[in-house]
C-alpha cells in the first residue's frame, strides 16, 4: 500500500463529479483506493461516502492505494484532485 498527502485544488473541493471520476478510474481495477480525511477513511468506490466527507478546496487529504499498479492509479487520481 502506498499513501500520499494531497492538497485538494479542485474548485468546490471533492464534489459528486470528482467522486464519480475517481470511481470510474478504479471501478474495474483490482486496486483498492481510500481517502483519509479528519481521521475518517472511506473507500473511493462509494461515491456518497466520499462526498459526505465534505472535503473543500485547499484541504489536505491522504490518498491510499493498495494493489498491483498502485503508483499508476495514484497518479491518475492525483491529476483529478490537484
Amino acid at each position: 500500500m502506498i499513501t500520499k498527502d494531497i492538497v485538494v485544488n479542485t474548485i468546490g473541493g471533492i464534489h459528486v463529479g470528482i467522486a464519480v471520476r475517481i470511481k470510474t478510474i478504479i471501478q474495474n481495477r483490482e486496486e483498492r483506493v481510500f481517502i483519509k480525511y479528519n481521521s475518517e477513511v472511506v473507500n473511493c468506490k462509494n461515491v456518497l461516502k466520499v462526498v459526505a466527507l465534505n472535503i473543500m478546496h485547499g484541504q489536505m487529504i491522504t490518498l491510499m492505494v493498495d494493489g498491483i499498479n498502485e503508483e499508476e492509479v495514484l497518479e491518475k487520481i492525483e491529476k483529478i484532485i490537484t
